[in-house]
């Protein structure tokens, strides 16, 4: 017998609650959260956020790896299950969180709808290629599921306010974004392509790649360089994942500078006047600057975002095809790094991939 107590069941009059399961507790299906003091306030994990939302009834975690499903009925007092058949013997939920590794996502996803998911939040990359990921978006679509990708800087307060900012000309015209990452560039450099495009409301024309730290690792960090649609040209820098974290974003304008540094939690501002110390015109002075804090609630809000969806109130804040246009990016960035850094163009990946799925029939 089922004991979904999922949105269906419930009273007109009160609250919708919908229940919730994420498939993957690794980091950040679960683990980040771990000895976090903050956590239960401002969790970071999709187990965490959906355990702390008022409007969501927990109701279990799927993972192959024993070990790690002890822990998460530990650490959230909800049942840990091998594989989703088995969490589907005993319930149905409405959200799904798929976190588990990008070539695993379609068939997954697919999953989730043929089990009535009321929505699926995605970790990213999308998938493991734009081929997988157009199908991925496509099931979702077809059966009216919305679906959620994980670009983490588009829940966050901080960034939606620096982006108005930044197209609303507070720095001028921008004439060059800098990234510098680790990681790989599917994981990090995945959220450094969304992020170029939220910043700037623009589109990767092209890039060009090579793999000048030569890591030997299954996602390299590529360096990148390339140009929006609207002419900004942009880089991304790795850093040796050996050493430490980084996510650094400077955008260069020409009225000015901001730097977000601290993975997304400070900010610096610069902007033109005359130089204190030489007889220059015009060179950057740090300023102060009014900002939002960084990186807070961003798990939660992705959560208000999905049910706000589903109850018609809201748009969805990192949808598919902006996953899918990061996901091209990253696929692009690849194929440029294996053909000696020559141009690629994102669009013209994306047109062979769904010209390769027409001749398919689909």
């Amino acid at each position: 017998m089922s004991t979904n107590m999922s949105a269906r069941n419930q009273p007109m009059t009160d609250p919708i609650i919908y229940t919730a399961a994420v498939i993957g507790c690794g980091r950040v299906g679960s683990l980040y959260d771990a000895g976090r003091t903050a956590a239960k306030a401002d969790p970071v994990t999709h187990a965490g956020a959906y355990a702390a939302h008022d409007r969501v009834m927990f109701v279990g975690g799927v993972d192959s790896d024993e070990g790690r499903r002890r822990e998460f009925v530990a650490r959230w007092a909800v049942p840990a299950y091998a594989a989703p058949e088995a969490m589907l013997n005993r319930v149905r939920p409405d959200l799904w969180s798929i976190c588990t590794e990008p070539a695993s996502h379609l068939d997954l996803v697919k999953t989730a709808v043929r089990a009535g998911a009321r929505a699926v939040w995605c970790e990213k990359p999308l998938a493991a290629t734009t081929g997988e990921a157009i199908r991925l978006i496509a099931a979702c679509a077809e059966a009216g599921v919305p679906l959620l990708v994980n670009h983490t800087r588009r829940f966050d307060a901080f960034h939606q306010d620096l982006a108005l900012r930044i197209q609303a000309g507070e720095w001028g015209r921008i004439e060059r974004v800098v990234i510098h990452y680790v990681r790989g560039i599917a994981n990090y450099g995945s959220h450094a392509f969304d992020l170029l495009r939220f910043l700037l409301a623009d589109e990767i024309e092209w890039v060009s790649a090579s793999d000048e730290l030569r890591e030997a690792v299954p996602d390299p960090s590529l360096t990148v360089q390339g140009q929006t649609r609207g002419g900004v040209p942009f880089v991304l820098l790795p850093i040796r994942r050996a050493f430490y974290d980084c996510f650094e974003v400077d955008v260069w304008g020409s009225g000015g500078r901001v730097t977000i540094t601290h993975l997304g939690k400070r900010v610096r501002r610069y902007e033109v006047g005359p130089s204190p110390d030489w007889a220059e015109p015009a060179v950057l002075l740090e300023t102060p600057g009014r900002f939002l804090p960084g990186m807070r609630g961003t798990a939660l809000r992705a959560v208000a975002n999905i049910i706000a969806h589903i109850e018609g109130k809201e748009p969805l804040l990192s949808s598919g095809q902006d996953g899918l246009a990061a996901m091209a990016a990253v696929c692009a960035a690849k194929r440029s790094a294996d053909h000696c850094g020559r141009q690629i163009s994102p669009d013209a990946l994306l047109m062979e991939e769904v010209e390769v799925i027409q001749k398919d029939g689909g």
